[in-house]
């Protein structure tokens, strides 16, 4: 099996338009055949980041990932401000269509433990891997950074994953 850790921080403009495309993605059918083990790290480059992170780990195991993906297709409504209120609000507004209240958000972006255990994630990622910025992958322990293209992707897991 291969294992595929990922770095992504929630704010960065230019993961949404490949996050949107995850059912096409050609490591989701590895991972669907069991070929890939796909790890996924939050790598928060600012503070929005940091809170879309811990408001996605608020919502549950079973919602985490669905928060993930929600904010990363609607980062145009909600991290294109300048104000950070607005950003605040924008976060707020996907959690309440996930279901959140208002209190469950505001006690979340107050957990000092959990912040702190979503930073530490981060300067894992940092010292393990190198991680310098997103999206970077690990495949196999090899490094890649930058805006892979799907194909890119497909061609660095063919040879580990076997005959298909």
């Amino acid at each position: 099996m291969v294992s595929q850790p990922s770095a992504a921080s929630g704010a960065r403009r230019h993961l949404g338009p490949r996050h949107s495309r995850a059912d096409g993605r050609p490591e989701r059918a590895a991972v669907d055949r069991g070929l890939v083990k796909y790890v996924y790290r939050d790598f928060p480059l600012d503070r929005f980041a940091l809170q879309a992170s811990m408001i996605a780990r608020c919502a549950g195991p079973d919602r985490f990932f669905a928060f993930i993906d929600v904010m990363f297709t609607q980062q145009e409504s909600w991290a294109q401000s300048n104000d950070p209120t607005a950003i605040t609000e924008g976060l707020r507004r996907i959690a309440k269509l996930g279901g959140m209240s208002d209190t469950t958000f505001d006690n979340c972006l107050k957990d000092s433990a959990l912040q702190t255990a979503v930073l530490n994630q981060s300067l894992k990622g940092e010292k393990e891997f190198e991680v310098r910025g997103t999206p970077t992958l690990i495949i196999n322990g090899r490094k890649y950074t930058g805006g892979l293209t799907f194909a890119e992707i497909d061609k660095a897991l063919k040879p580990l994953a076997g005959p298909s």
